[in-house]
């Protein structure tokens, strides 16, 4: 893994949950609009496995089954003065193939699809008594750049499909026991709330999961694998801290948090409407927050991360 691989502003770049929410919108009406699906292929590499005959084969293309699947379209390619994102979300098949519906329009909507972050096995060969032998370790695999679909093929009734397989790419998640030290890791996370007007703003959220890992800056083969803690907002205002385990006092850690998707309730409130139509849906992570941490010696210390904000969409 090179360090650039860890770089995971990248990923907080590409996610593009700018939104905030899907807004009600009072001068357009997607359900109006013509429809198109989009589809293609996920896979990751599950690394080796045993043929049976004393013997490994690679799996670098294993099909990312069961995966959620964001597409996301800025409501300003459906309207011009229109504002935020709508996000469309679906779940790969035992092939590895997503297909999403998605309103377009008679020119086409730029499309990009960002699939979530998951864990799996994967077949590491070791040498042992001199040797090759299996063993099966646990990799955190993300896609670090969406995939696009040309907004000018994206046309009515028209399904678009990328034909190359979009590749998972993962870091080998390693246990806590094997690090002797750690840091606190701090943030606050915080959830949209919308008041009778319709203004949004962002409140702490109780009783939610946060995932922490990070990734080092000397990059070395021996250092390539990745700690992944979680941890619970407790906190009233959404304040939470996760227990960070690192091996190395001396290093510089890129260190990531990310909230995990979790199903609620949201009150939309309508223009002129004083009572809300409470909606059901998701909440997933506009994106990942990130800081660079130095311990210089010290274990132990508490590194603010920031806050992580979330958006809800509805189900439709």
């Amino acid at each position: 893994m090179k360090k650039t691989n860890y770089l995971w502003a990248v990923l907080c770049a590409a996610m593009l949950f700018g939104g905030c929410k899907e807004e009600e919108q009072t001068v357009l009406s997607l359900e109006n609009l013509p429809t198109t699906t989009i589809s293609g292929y996920l896979t990751y590499d599950a690394g080796y496995a045993d043929n049976g005959n004393g013997t490994f084969v690679r799996r670098n293309e294993a099909p990312a089954a069961g995966q959620r699947v964001f597409a996301m379209v800025e409501y300003s390619e459906y309207q011009s003065n229109a504002t935020g994102t709508k996000v469309y979300e679906g779940t790969t098949d035992e092939t590895g193939k997503y297909t999403l519906q998605i309103y377009t329009t008679t020119g086409g909507v730029a499309v990009k699809v960002q699939p979530a972050p998951f864990e799996a096995s994967f077949g590491k060969l070791v040498e042992a008594d001199g040797k090759q032998e299996l063993k099966t370790v646990t990799y955190h695999y993300k896609v670090n750049t969406p995939i696009t679909f040309a907004d000018t093929e994206t046309l009515p009734n028209i399904v678009s499909v990328k034909e190359t397989p979009s590749v998972y790419t993962g870091d080998e998640v390693e246990g806590a026991t094997t690090f002797p030290y750690s840091v606190v890791v701090s943030g606050t996370l915080k959830v949209p709330v919308e008041d009778v007007n319709g203004s949004i703003t962002y409140v702490g959220q109780v009783g939610r999961q946060v995932k922490v890992w990070f990734t080092r800056e000397s990059g070395q083969p021996e250092s390539e694998a990745v700690m992944v803690a979680t941890g619970t907002v407790n906190g009233m205002q959404g304040e939470y801290t996760v227990n960070l385990p690192i091996d190395d006092l001396s290093d510089t850690y890129y260190i990531t948090a990310e909230a995990m998707p979790f199903a609620g309730t949201y009150s939309d409130y309508t223009s002129g409407n004083p009572m809300p139509e409470v909606k059901n849906g998701i909440y997933t992570s506009v994106s990942s927050v990130t800081a660079t941490f130095s311990p210089n010696g010290f274990n132990g210390r508490t590194v603010n991360i920031g806050e992580i904000k979330m958006q809800f969409t509805a189900n439709e």
